[in-house]
């Protein structure tokens, strides 16, 4: 039984390692890939194509339409961290998300840093989302997968597809996972009176994370609307706080 565990543990491995790239890609169409089932906490509405993972406590991951990823608190109203933005595939000539930009109960913060990007929240569950890698920003998604315990799920986004959903291994799991760089790693700090949307690590080697908290952006439970945006991000003027020097209407 050990040896067909271990076997079994190798095959799905392997579906996640990252091909070195003097290998050759065997070219496989979106209609060769079959959809599967969501189980455990990953549910699925067919009737909004809407992909929602509960978190716990009030808090969910919610992938709508493939087109935004949204995470949510049930306990807080109007509380909303959004991952958003498109761009256009010319090959088939469709929009696909690239998810680069990052709002903050609708107030632009920054965009992603890099390919890979990072969200842990409170309970420990991970979501990380890759894109194109010809790219640092503005690229389309390629994947996205969340992680927490026994659970592991993981979507293919060139294609829009559910691949691989399990709920029953932890070591499982944390093996796929520790194969993955995390990239930009942030996380939200759900405080007293207040929540934090910060930044904590970044990580391009698997296992070798760099710590470095970096506050992005801060609203108060009593005023949901009110975001305080700490983070400059050159690309953007209007994500700086304050703006120096503003220019009149003309």
């Amino acid at each position: 039984m050990k040896i067909k565990y271990s076997f079994c543990l190798a095959i799905i491995i392997s579906l996640f390692a990252c091909k070195k790239e003097t290998q050759k890609e065997i070219e496989v169409t979106c209609s060769d890939i079959q959809a599967v089932n969501p189980v455990g906490n990953l549910m699925y509405n067919s009737s909004t194509n809407t992909y929602t993972y509960k978190v716990g406590n009030g808090i969910n991951i919610i992938i709508s339409n493939f087109q935004t990823i949204t995470i949510t608190n049930d306990s807080i109203s109007g509380f909303r961290l959004d991952f958003w933005g498109s761009v256009m595939d010319s090959i088939n000539n469709i929009e696909r998300m690239d998810a680069s930009h990052e709002n903050l109960n609708g107030k632009h913060i920054k965009d992603r840093l890099s390919t890979v990007r990072t969200l842990i929240l409170p309970d420990s569950t991970k979501f990380t989302f890759y894109a194109a890698v010809d790219s640092f920003y503005n690229s389309p998604l390629i994947s996205l997968s969340i992680f927490h315990k026994n659970e592991c799920h993981r979507f293919n986004l060139k294609c829009n597809k559910l691949i691989y959903s399990m709920d029953t291994s932890a070591s499982v799991a944390n093996s796929i996972d520790s194969l993955e760089v995390d990239g930009e790693a942030g996380t939200i700090e759900f405080k007293e009176d207040s929540i934090l949307f910060v930044n904590i690590y970044n990580e391009t080697i698997p296992n070798n994370k760099i710590f470095n908290r970096v506050p992005l952006g801060l609203t108060l439970k009593s005023n949901i609307t009110n975001v305080i945006d700490y983070y400059d991000d050159i690309r953007y003027p209007h994500t700086f706080q304050p703006i120096l020097n503003p220019k009149k209407d003309e």
